[in-house]
């Protein structure tokens, strides 16, 4: 092998390995209140995060679908299954509404946020569950009852993304 294009390998495998142990990448991480759970995602563009939640006066379902951008959480997807006790009545001027059979859908809205908190319910107010699609539901209700959750985005080296830390 000449000795140019060694040298040329060599130097791509360094950078490699330094990209891989200290290149920044944007991840989203929620933060409970009980500390017994916390969850750090890598989130690539357009990363996806599920709310589920029961309104406390309707009494009925609410889903709420975030995508993570130029970190920012912006609320992409709202589905209700009523329009009573605050929920939306009408599309905001730069989203659109559909409904089907199961869900009054509101899509759009332009709301975005650097950090949520999330008021987590128990058993008999909220029933909160999240995800990240196209997992399962996590029944955070059951496991940091009547406590809060913050949702933020950072920035951390990819290695420690994959390793847990």
């Amino acid at each position: 092998m000449p000795f140019l294009l060694r040298r040329l390998l060599i130097s791509i495998a360094i950078l490699s390995f330094f990209y891989v142990f200290f290149v920044p990448m944007p991840c989203v991480s929620l933060r409970f209140g009980c500390e017994q759970l916390n969850i750090s995602k890598t989130a690539s563009l357009g990363t996806s995060w599920e709310t589920r939640y029961v309104h406390s006066l309707e009494l009925t379902e609410v889903e709420d679908v975030y995508i993570f951008v130029d970190k920012k959480i912006w609320l992409w997807e709202e589905r209700v299954k009523s329009h009573n006790a605050g929920l939306p009545t009408e599309t905001n001027r730069s989203g659109f509404f559909k409904s089907d059979r199961e869900w009054m859908r509101f899509f759009g809205g332009r709301f975005s946020a650097k950090e949520l908190t999330v008021r987590i319910g128990d058993e008999s107010l909220g029933k909160n569950q999240f995800r990240f699609p196209p997992g399962d539901w996590l029944s955070v209700f059951d496991l940091c009852p009547n406590s809060r959750c913050e949702v933020f985005m950072s920035c951390r080296p990819m290695v420690l993304s994959w390793m847990g830390i």
